[in-house]
């Protein structure tokens, strides 16, 4: 895998000008974590221990579900078929796939406000579908 995504790395030069994750909102995340574990950023890790848990036992999500991420986030493509079988199995409502442009791995810090359209989005879909 770090072979793989090496050649997409952002240089050193892009890498110390960061905007998207200043030292501030670092700091911030840091805390939170230092304050209440780390537990529940490991969770979507522990899940990946259980495979097929969802579709053998029939526990698929019922709610509408949509997938949202970085359209440059390498993680996408970690495990293949991962997201076919998200959509087709897991989820009984899937409405589809949305990759946010110039994003990675951290689309809600690196886009923010078209993860919130995006968001408001599928809020207003899900609403007129139910009503």
């Amino acid at each position: 895998m770090p072979e793989t995504v090496a050649p997409h790395l952002p240089s050193p030069q892009q890498r110390a000008a960061c905007t998207w994750l200043t030292d501030e909102e670092l700091n911030f995340y840091a805390h939170e974590f230092g304050r209440t574990g780390f537990g529940g950023a490991l969770n979507w890790y522990r899940a990946l221990a259980l495979p097929g848990a969802a579709t053998q036992h029939d526990l698929r999500i019922g709610v509408p579900t949509q997938f949202l991420a970085g359209q440059q986030d390498w993680g996408i493509w970690q495990s293949p078929g991962a997201l076919r079988t998200m959509a087709e199995a897991v989820c009984a409502q899937f409405v589809g796939t949305v990759l946010v442009p110039e994003a990675g791995h951290w689309v809600q810090q690196e886009q923010p406000l078209p993860v919130i359209e995006q968001i408001s989005r599928f809020i207003i879909e899900v609403e007129s579908i139910e009503a």
